[in-house]
């Protein structure tokens, strides 16, 4: 694996890059199957859509009202649907904000 490019994870609500030590493919073919959960919080997506939540399209994601590194609930209540773009122009500006102080 050393000559392919390995998965890099940003979680924008928590403000971490998550390094998977897999590239894209073993990823999709190995972590998404055997770890849903670690690799992008399956079951929360879950309880998401069984509390009414949609399914994103394409252009949008699911995420936190309140950042969690400002705060925000790790919880379904704590999460709406959101332009993919916007959501992530928005949280990475905020965090750029926190670590500055």
């Amino acid at each position: 694996m050393a000559d392919k490019p390995l998965v890099l994870l940003l979680e924008p609500g928590t403000g971490e890059a998550l390094e998977i030590p897999l590239d894209r493919i073993a990823f999709h073919e190995q972590e998404l199957i055997e770890e849903p959960d670690a690799a992008v919080a399956y079951s929360f997506f879950e309880q998401w859509l069984s509390t009414g939540g949609s399914r994103p399209a394409y252009d949008q994601c699911i995420g936190y009202r309140q950042p969690l590194f400002l705060g925000g609930a790790d919880e379904v209540g704590n999460l709406e649907l959101s332009d993919f773009a916007v959501y992530w122009t928005i949280s990475a500006r905020l965090l750029a904000k926190v670590r500055e102080r």
